[in-house]
C-alpha cells in the first residue's frame, strides 16, 4: 500500500487489511489484537528502523501505536493504527512501515510506503471537474 501525506502531520490513523498466509484464497484474518503484531518504521535518511509500541486502540482515536480490529463481521480483516508522530514528522520524503506477525497467527505481512510532501494530494480522478 502506498499513501501520500503532508509532512508534519499529526494524530494520523491509518487502515490497513490483514490477509490469512495460510489461505490460498485471500482470507482475511479477524480477532487480531496490538499482540498479534510487531511494528516497525524507517524513514528517508535513517539507517535503521524505529520500533513502533503497540498498544488496545479505541475506534476512531488517535494513539501513538494504537492498533483495533474495525469491525470483523461487517469488515473482516480492517484494522485501524495510530501513526506515531516522529514518522511523519518533517525532514524525510518518505517513511517506510512494516506489520508482521509476532505471534504465528498467519498474518500476511502487511508493507505501507507513506510519500511525505508539502500539501495533502486528492488521488487524480477526485480532482477531475474542478473538485
Amino acid at each position: 500500500m502506498k499513501l501520500l501525506l503532508r509532512k508534519g502531520t499529526t494524530s494520523k490513523l491509518i487502515r490497513f487489511v490483514v490477509l490469512d498466509s495460510s489461505s490460498t484464497i485471500g482470507a482475511r484474518r479477524t480477532g487480531l489484537t496490538s499482540t498479534s503484531f510487531t511494528a516497525f518504521y524507517i524513514r528517508e535518511g535513517q539507517n535503521n528502523e524505529v520500533a513502533i509500541t503497540l498498544s488496545v486502540g479505541v475506534l476512531g482515536t488517535w494513539s501513538s501505536g494504537g492498533l483495533k480490529e474495525i469491525d470483523a463481521t461487517n469488515m473482516p480483516g480492517w484494522y485501524e493504527l495510530g501513526i506515531p508522530d516522529a514518522a511523519l514528522a518533517n525532514g524525510a520524503d518518505s517513511v517506510g512501515l512494516c506489520l508482521k506477525d509476532a505471534a504465528a497467527n498467519n498474518i500476511v505481512q502487511v508493507d505501507m510506503e507513506i510519500q511525505l510532501g508539502p500539501v495533502d494530494r486528492l488521488p487524480h480522478d477526485w480532482q477531475l471537474g474542478g473538485y
